[in-house]
């Protein structure tokens, strides 16, 4: 999440910290996953830029500035990228003044992809009914005109309605006849009874939470490099539907002789199986067994034997229909028997049961071979249980900046590394104590707060912190100028560095009160808003000469009594041997010294110079130690005052 050490010092230099037109990044030592976040600012025009990167790692190493790779390779090296090979890749006027996201990691790891995982789902009837209802009541039958009724009596077309119940009203379901495409007979339109659910009070569907939820798998697998995903959505064969048309006495056809509504081989193509999934619909009976037995199908075709395999059975009620394969007496045996011979093939096994109507007890029978079985009766866990799964599965995930392994073997990137800038830096000015300061905490989580700059002084550096953890610091706006835009590199946070701490141009910082506000994001339709934390760390030049004092008769000097801002209260003689009796002070309590003397002016100036925001007390802490006061007199100054006497001569 990011974080400062403030360190006190004491220095005999002025601008000691830092180097006129060089910066340099100093890389973390890291030993185990490589997963940075962070950024690099350039506070002037970049001139001149080289990498250095000493890694070891069985998997790509990849390093990122913004949205453009400058370096991806493997193995134990000492890789320098030069100058001359980055300006080929980046552009420098891009840095100038800029804190630019970095990123350090690995991808592509060819022994990660080693999963090949089937979502094994059931799509039957019940699936189209509203996600919070616990029973159905049976209504009547209803009449509507031809053909989107389902049930012919006579010469009437009828329809079945019921109530769906929690036991408050949920929604309503009906049998209807409809018309869909079947892609099993040649593409023709077929119709025949399914239900057609309305839910009402706030609710969803199943299907709808099945859908978002299936979809968020793939999108979690498919982010390592070389997993493979397919998918079963089984139901059951149901019977005879009409062919083209829903009245008369058209064709007839089984539109799922094997029960199996819809399905994907295995695949890298994320967004061929989200296409696929989206148009998912409910149908009729529940065929575990032959959802299960056809994922076995596909991997046993389409794997090779070093990938590990993988079932994701999702049901949401009781298997109705048994499977030759799995000669049992009952449909329930059957899907248990089947999740098992798919463990003896080493295929594990993954169960989840969805919904209040799902048997949580045959579903924990089935999971086998490592897999695991989940209970997500309540509807709205499901995202949270596919989440979970696909995290095991994929062995690399990431959640947000989080990453999840297992069994990863260990990366090792050297604290050595580093980035070297060179740029145009202006002059540095003469006499000018840098202090380091910093705002009281913005206390909210917007997150705004308050820059107050005061007079006589000038800043030379300034950062705002951002404690984003796992999210991305995605905005800081000053004084209602966007200085920094993380969307400004791309949509997809996920590749993007994260910086810590975004500086801010001083020719943006005014003298006064300066408005800021830093925020966090998912990504760049999706703000956080930000940390209680953020505050703003600056660096200030005071003056630390004094102008010379007005023309007075003495320069004996005096005993100072002085206050700083860290509450500390130090006698100081200036000049070290002085004899002056009178005490001078610059407290809150008293300011005093004598202002004939020419001394006491110079020092009541330069504390005043080191008190920023005139409080009386110095900003910067001094001893007789650490202050050398030589003077100079230079005597017999003609006076500047009267009386004077004025003679006028005319010569004629």
């Amino acid at each position: 999440a990011g974080g400062f050490l403030r360190v006190a010092y004491t220095t005999a230099s002025y601008n000691d910290t830092q180097t006129a037109g060089y910066e340099k990044y100093l890389f973390p030592g890291i030993n185990g996953l490589v997963n940075l976040y962070s950024s690099v600012y350039v506070p002037g025009q970049l001139t001149n830029i080289l990498v250095f990167l000493n890694y070891s790692s069985p998997y790509n190493m990849f390093l990122r500035f913004g949205n453009i790779t400058v370096y991806e390779n493997n193995g134990t090296k000492n890789a320098t990228i030069a100058n001359l090979t980055l300006a080929t890749l980046l552009n420098f006027d891009s840095f100038n003044q800029k804190t630019v996201p970095l990123r350090l990691g690995i991808t592509n790891a060819t022994t990660l992809g080693t999963a090949d995982a089937v979502l094994v789902s059931d799509v039957s009837g019940s699936m189209a009914w509203c996600s919070r209802a616990e029973s159905q009541t049976y209504s009547g039958l209803q009449t509507l005109p031809s053909p989107q009724t389902c049930f012919l009596s006579g010469s009437t077309w009828y329809w079945w309605f019921y109530n769906l119940e929690e036991p408050y009203y949920v929604g309503i379901s009906n049998f209807s006849r409809r018309l869909w495409i079947n892609s099993t007979k040649d593409n023709r339109n077929v119709c025949g009874c399914r239900y057609h659910t309305s839910c009402i009070a706030n609710d969803t569907r199943k299907l709808d939470l099945y859908i978002n939820s299936s979809k968020q798998f793939v999108d979690t697998l498919s982010g390592v490099s070389g997993n493979k995903m397919g998918l079963v959505e089984f139901s059951s064969n149901y019977g005879s539907v009409y062919v083209d048309s829903c009245s008369g006495s058209p064709e007839k056809t089984i539109p799922f002789p094997n029960s199996i509504v819809r399905l994907n081989n295995l695949t890298t193509n994320k967004q061929q199986l989200i296409d696929n999934i989206d148009t998912t619909e409910a149908w009729w009976n529940t065929c575990t067994c032959c959802g299960i037995n056809k994922a076995v199908e596909i991997i046993e075709s389409q794997n090779t034997p070093l990938r590990k395999k993988f079932i994701v059975l999702m049901s949401d009620g009781e298997a109705t229909t048994t499977c030759a394969q799995q000669p049992n007496l009952t449909a329930r045996a059957d899907g248990v028997q089947a999740a098992w011979d798919a463990c003896n093939k080493g295929i594990s096994v993954y169960t989840i049961a969805f919904g209040a109507d799902a048997n949580i007890t045959t579903m924990q029978r089935m999971n086998c071979s490592g897999g695991r079985s989940f209970n997500a009766t309540n509807a709205s866990k499901l995202e949270v249980v596919y989440k979970e799964i696909a995290g095991e599965i994929g062995k690399l995930s990431f959640v947000e900046q989080t990453l999840n392994v297992t069994g990863l073997a260990k990366s090792v990137v050297y604290a050595d590394s580093y980035i070297e800038f060179n740029y145009s830096a202006p002059e540095e000015q003469f006499n000018k104590v840098p202090i380091g300061f910093e705002t009281d905490r913005f206390g909210n989580s917007i997150s705004t707060g308050t820059l107050t700059i005061y007079a006589n002084t000038s800043v030379s550096d300034a950062k705002v912190t951002s404690y984003s953890g796992t999210k991305w610091t995605d905005k800081l706006v000053v004084n209602g100028a966007t200085v920094y835009r993380l969307g400004d590199y791309g949509n997809d946070y996920t590749i993007l560095g994260d910086p810590f701490a975004v500086n801010i141009p001083v020719s943006n910082i005014n003298e006064g009160s300066n408005s800021i506000t830093i925020s966090t994001g998912l990504n760049i339709t999706n703000s956080t808003g930000g940390s209680n934390d953020s505050r703003v760390i600056y660096t200030l030049l005071l003056n630390g000469f004094a102008d010379y004092s007005s023309v007075v008769a003495t320069a004996d000097g005096c005993i100072w009594n002085v206050a700083f801002e860290d509450g500390s209260f130090l006698t100081i003689s200036i000049p070290p041997a002085s004899t002056e009796t009178d005490p001078c002070s610059f407290t809150p309590s008293s300011i005093a010294y004598d202002a004939n003397d020419a001394l006491d002016n110079s020092v009541f100036q330069l504390f005043s110079n080191l008190d920023i925001d005139k409080d009386r007390k110095l900003d910067v802490n001094i001893n007789e130690n650490n202050i050398d006061v030589s003077t100079l007199t230079i005597s017999k100054v003609p006076s500047l005052w009267g009386p004077a006497i004025i003679e006028v001569r005319v010569w004629e």
